[in-house]
């Protein structure tokens, strides 16, 4: 008699001190939630009964790396280095605007938005949606507001007001700052790129942030230089992604170059060798025949002889 199989086990219960969920956003019976948790996987997250059934369940990661970090400046790093990844789990791109937050709040760990789709499309507005409840979750987190929160069930939230940056002062004069040494690094790896790209030679001089008094700012002056700062990041990003994307042609194009000049010499060493074996060729029949004539040569010479020897004297 067959056994029957043990039938699966219900994943445990998380730990509710060790997430943060966001309240549900609805928008034209489209539900978002997003769950954060500092060191619960993503898949662990992704799979809590609740989100089951959801239509798509985005994950994005940010980890703190093992690696070293790389500085240009002689004074000690201030910034880490982190592992991320993201799934988009059938809604393209949303898994990396969940992995630009993260970033963005400087906040390591994993989170997931959950999507219910309501049957009709939202357009760019979805991805509004998943970052705004993704936020959520983490100014919840760093408020200590942990596990649950109240009218989570979809369908029963309403589209709800922005929500606020609650980052201290402190904390923003310390991101400033640590931004502004990443840019300064950023802008001396675009120089080394674009110097490459142009064959001109590489210099090693590399200037240092500028000395900028942040303490003596009002937050609301420290929150749009956060923004600016964001977008100089952003545009240096992007012009490293354009010069890297035109190394990769022009590497590609001396590869096919090198290429067809492999193949060109290939092509004239085949027809060198094929000259070469025609023209052993040639000496070979010549000497074939050289010999074929001697045997002749010799052949007749000994006919004649017998002949003489043959005729009586």
């Amino acid at each position: 008699m067959m056994s029957k199989k043990r039938a699966r086990s219900p994943p445990a219960p998380l730990d509710p001190h060790a997430y943060a969920k966001s309240h549900p956003i609805l928008d034209r019976k489209s539900t978002f939630i997003a769950i954060y948790s500092p060191t619960i996987p993503a898949s662990t997250l992704a799979a809590i009964p609740e989100f089951a059934p959801a239509s798509h369940r985005v994950a994005a990661w940010r980890l703190p790396s093992k690696q070293a970090t790389i500085t240009f400046s002689k004074k000690p790093a201030s910034t880490s280095l982190y592992e991320t990844g993201h799934d988009d789990d059938g809604e393209k791109w949303a898994g990396g605007k969940l992995e630009k937050v993260l970033a963005e709040e400087r906040m390591a760990g994993s989170i997931i938005v959950a999507r219910w789709y309501g049957g009709e499309m939202l357009g760019p507005a979805r991805f509004q949606w998943i970052e705004q409840c993704a936020r959520e979750s983490l100014i919840r987190w760093r408020r200590g507001e942990r596990g649950e929160v109240e009218n989570r069930e979809p369908g029963s939230a309403k589209k709800t007001a922005p929500v606020q940056d609650t980052r201290s002062k402190e904390v923003l004069v310390l991101e400033l700052k640590e931004r502004d040494d990443n840019i300064v690094a950023l802008r001396g790896l675009l120089a080394e790129k674009k110097a490459k790209l142009a064959g001109d030679a590489v210099g090693s001089s590399q200037s240092p942030a500028k000395v900028v008094d942040y303490r003596g700012m009002e937050v609301a002056r420290l929150l749009a230089l956060d923004k600016a700062r964001d977008a100089t990041v952003a545009f240096i990003l992007k012009e490293l992604d354009r010069v890297e994307q035109k190394q990769r042609e022009e590497d590609e194009l001396d590869a096919a170059f090198e290429i067809a000049a492999q193949q060109e010499e290939e092509k004239a060493a085949e027809k060198t060798n094929e000259r070469a074996f025609a023209e052993m060729e040639r000496i070979m029949e010549e000497e074939d025949l050289m010999r074929q004539a001697d045997e002749a040569e010799r052949i007749e010479r000994e006919l004649e002889a017998t002949e003489k020897a043959s005729k009586p004297d």
